[in-house]
């Protein structure tokens, strides 16, 4: 509650001291400056946003993928063992019933 509170006296302030710069008639370029300053600002935080949301979203795809070749390969892998251990009991029964 009370970062909430100094955030909007901190937004009040910041408000104020805009308007105040509105009302100076001769610093028309101070008042471009922080219009501008204030958009850049903006700008980069909705850019780093999205960067890291996209790069979070990356990853997890990326963690997906290799959980699902790990499962493919591990089911391959216990399909083969059991071929080759079926192979080799029918071999071994073979060589020893005849």
């Amino acid at each position: 509650m009370i970062g909430k509170s100094y955030n909007y006296i901190t937004l009040i302030i910041y408000v104020s001291f805009f308007f105040r710069l509105l009302r100076l008639k001769s610093d028309y370029y101070v008042v471009v400056v922080v219009v501008v300053v204030v958009v850049v600002v903006v700008v980069v935080v909705v850019v780093v946003v999205v960067v890291v949301v996209v790069a979070v979203e990356v990853v997890l795809v990326v963690v997906v993928v290799v959980v699902v070749v790990v499962v493919v390969v591990v089911v391959v892998v216990v399909v083969v063992v059991v071929i080759v251990v079926v192979v080799v009991i029918v071999v071994v029964v073979v060589v020893v019933v005849y």
